[in-house]
């Protein structure tokens, strides 16, 4: 199972449309497609390729980019960040080895 998130930004209205659809590979090359209806309670349907689909959440493009920065640094808070995101904590521990080593190597210290 694999979540798909897909935004988009209709200019004329000055709103984001949110659309969640859930992915699934079944046996046999089959993959079943859902489509989220409602947060509360979270509700998916059925949703076949060329079908129409109405967003799950629409925003006022005036509070768009505070609200998901909001939902962002939350985020980040429990550690999830954008796959693809270089993860800042581990690659300061890397550099300060690397920075130790490269010492050791022109001070010829132990």
């Amino acid at each position: 199972m694999q979540f798909k998130v897909y935004c988009k930004y209709v200019d004329y209205a000055n709103k984001l449309e949110i659309f969640i659809f859930e992915e699934e590979a079944l046996q046999y090359g089959v993959d079943r497609r859902t489509i989220c209806t409602s947060l509360d309670p979270l509700t998916f349907k059925e949703y076949k390729d060329g079908g129409t689909a109405e967003p799950v959440l629409s925003l006022n493009g005036r509070i768009v980019k505070p609200f998901l920065q909001a939902i962002a640094n939350e985020l980040k808070t429990i550690d999830i960040v954008a796959e693809g995101e270089p993860v800042i904590k581990n690659e300061l521990v890397a550099t300060k080895y690397h920075l130790e080593d490269f010492r050791k190597l022109v001070f010829k210290t132990k």
